[in-house]
């Protein structure tokens, strides 16, 4: 069987993907580039027969199918954009553009070049997000009306190995820019997408502790295309993490736990009867992966 060769651009975030391609029975990791060094060299440690480089143009000449590119957040786009017009597919980190101009260009780069695009949004594939859209398919809880969906995750404590200088794009890049991991799931689940934003921000008071100058938060507010309303928390700073999810349908409402045991799904099913009584069935469980669960045991991929 011919494998599919994986080149991944920024090692230091992308050895969770090399990891995960490596142990995929279709594809094999073959080459990476990155500036740092460091970063190559300990990724390097127990690997062999795979091309380094540091410069972007000249890995883009090895033979490649796959281009991953894990490097800085607001250069998505025109990496994507080169490996696109070079032949090859892509599968990049989040986010995949920071202007609307460059949103515009990739579309069309992905349009030309004719080969797959996708967003490695992970939010979307925890198990028990994968279950929601299993059972928002089947119908159990009716045809989206109303969601919630927040991402608060408080980096202050290890601020400084997220950030190399004052310039890091961590420390500028608005909070509403980085929304996909708390709306990701919610237009996966339900195939609605966003078509009327209101957004508002928090401005920033508790991360300049640390030398971030962005907003502390973000919220929005999403009308989507079947008329159903979304409100969002994209990535914001403050105490206690959440990442939380919240679905109401025509037939039911189903959520994981907001503040402990995460990975808990609740669904809760409503009847109404011919005597306009409200019956509710209530079920909560810990679903499993249903496809691929040994292969991600087997790699330091971040996920649940």
């Amino acid at each position: 069987m011919k494998k599919l060769k994986v080149g991944v651009f920024g090692i230091k975030r992308g050895v969770a993907y090399a990891d995960l391609f490596s142990v995929n029975p279709y594809t094999e990791v073959v080459a990476i580039c990155d500036y740092d060094d460091f970063s190559t060299k300990k990724f390097l440690k127990d690997k062999k027969g795979i091309t380094v480089y540091n410069n972007y143009d000249k890995f883009l000449e090895h033979d490649l199918d796959i281009v991953v590119l894990c490097n800085y957040c607001t250069e998505h786009a025109p990496a994507a954009i080169k490996a696109l017009n070079s032949g090859r597919h892509v599968l990049s980190e989040v986010i995949a553009c920071k202007t609307l101009s460059e949103g515009v260009e990739l579309c069309r780069a992905v349009e030309k070049s004719k080969k797959v695009y996708m967003l490695a949004e992970n939010y979307c594939f925890f198990a028990y997000t994968q279950e929601m859209e299993r059972l928002y398919k089947e119908g159990i809880i009716g045809e989206y009306l109303y969601g919630e969906c927040e991402y608060v995750h408080d980096c202050r404590g290890f601020w400084h190995i997220l950030t190399s200088g004052k310039d890091h794009w961590r420390n500028w890049l608005p909070s509403t820019y980085y929304c996909t991991h708390s709306l990701g799931p919610i237009i996966k689940i339900t195939n609605t997408r966003p078509v009327k934003v209101v957004g508002f921000v928090v401005p920033n008071t508790l991360s300049r502790e640390v030398g971030r100058i962005g907003d502390d938060w973000g919220v929005f507010i999403c009308i989507m295309d079947n008329n159903a309303l979304t409100r969002v928390i994209s990535w914001s700073t403050g105490p206690h993490d959440s990442i939380w999810y919240r679905i109401h349908g025509t037939k039911g409402v189903m959520e994981n736990n907001r503040w402990r045991d995460t990975d808990v799904l609740n669904l809760y099913i409503v009847e109404l009867n011919e005597e306009l009584e409200i019956k509710e069935e209530k079920k909560s469980y810990t679903p499993e992966f249903r496809k691929y669960k040994e292969e991600v045991k087997k790699s330091r991929a971040w996920g649940k």
